[in-house]
């Protein structure tokens, strides 16, 4: 990303979390479909506060020592529980990854230092396949469920059914009963499908049309159906992205250069997302989401259609992103 926005000048709109630091550094030139990584977890960590769900509890944060994953953890989130927000924590584990994205060295003694500390609520930004390590150590060492409240958000992809349903698939059924009730802060309604007054989205809808119309898949995806509604949402999120680029280079003009299509970037206000409210773009504002909805971990999962062991559903509605903290 630094060598495209900040040493060539490209205009560069991505669906992978980016950093607060590279938005920064990136003038008007980097957007994202998604919340940067500090973003998600310094709302995840506001609104937890808002809500009330921190006050009073000792809390235990787990983070990888991956580059640039550690940073920023103690950026969006220990700087926040502790400066921003005056929480109570009482242990920020580093696990060791040794260059590789699975995370284990050091799992032992941070989850019997969790315990010792007496950790009431646990924030683990871990990854597909560290996150399931470490709850498999925590039963290991004897913790029940209910015994220390998890929470996470869309950091590491933990907020969907294909990254979270590793818990069981990697960690066993005790893990999942350990990370049953896990609430999750996150910027997508999550699992809405599975709720009984889910109606598609008409954006979403189109653009699923159009994908079957022009000669693909042969079987059509549907955003109501286990089987492929993680494909529709795909295909909504690649249709939103183009449909966005589009936008921009029709608003730039002809002949546009960089500079005019930053600006018209910028520029664009409301877009479409595969999403109950639609995101948007402005000025300062490079990242789209608008909103954030709690969404829970389930196991097993409660839809009795369902073909999968767990999932996660939202619950209640979207609200506004917590841009400052409610003070008390």
């Amino acid at each position: 990303i630094p060598c495209l926005t900040q040493a060539h000048d490209v205009v560069f709109m991505t669906s992978y979390t980016v950093s607060s630091e590279d938005l920064a550094n990136g003038g008007s030139r980097l957007y994202s479909t998604g919340l940067s990584g500090e973003q998600q977890l310094t709302y995840m960590a506001r609104d937890l506060y808002n809500s009330g769900d921190l006050e009073g509890k000792k809390i235990g944060v787990v983070r990888p020592d991956l580059v640039p994953d550690a940073d920023i953890v103690q950026r969006g989130l220990v700087d926040v529980l502790e400066d921003e927000l005056g929480l109570d924590v009482v242990r920020v584990d580093t696990i060791g990854c040794g260059g590789s994205n699975s995370c284990t060295d050091g799992v032992i003694p941070s989850v019997q230092g969790m315990i010792a500390d007496g950790v009431e609520v646990l924030l683990p930004t871990l990854n597909v396949l560290s996150l399931p390590v470490y709850l498999q150590e925590m039963v290991t060492q004897g913790v029940q469920p209910g015994d220390i409240a998890i929470y996470n958000s869309d950091y590491a992809a933990q907020s969907g059914d294909l990254i979270s349903g590793k818990v069981v698939e990697f960690g066993g059924e005790a893990a999942g009963r350990l990370y049953d009730g896990t609430t999750i802060i996150s910027a997508a309604a999550s699992g809405s499908y599975r709720l009984p007054d889910f109606e598609p989205q008409p954006f979403a809808e189109m653009c699923n049309r159009e994908y079957q119309e022009n000669g693909n898949p042969d079987v059509p995806y549907r955003a109501d159906e286990e089987a492929t509604a993680t494909r529709y949402g795909a295909v909504a999120g690649v249709c939103s992205a183009v449909r966005m680029i589009a936008r921009a280079i029709e608003a730039a003009g002809p002949n546009p250069s960089r500079e005019d299509l930053a600006a018209s970037m910028e520029g664009l206000g409301a877009v479409d997302q595969y999403s109950r409210v639609p995101g948007s773009f402005g000025e300062g504002k490079h990242t789209a989401p608008n909103s954030l909805y709690t969404v829970k971990y389930h196991f097993p999962c409660p839809d009795e259609e369902s073909a999968e062991p767990s999932c996660v559903i939202v619950e209640g509605e979207g609200r506004d992103q917590p841009v400052e903290p409610i003070r008390r």
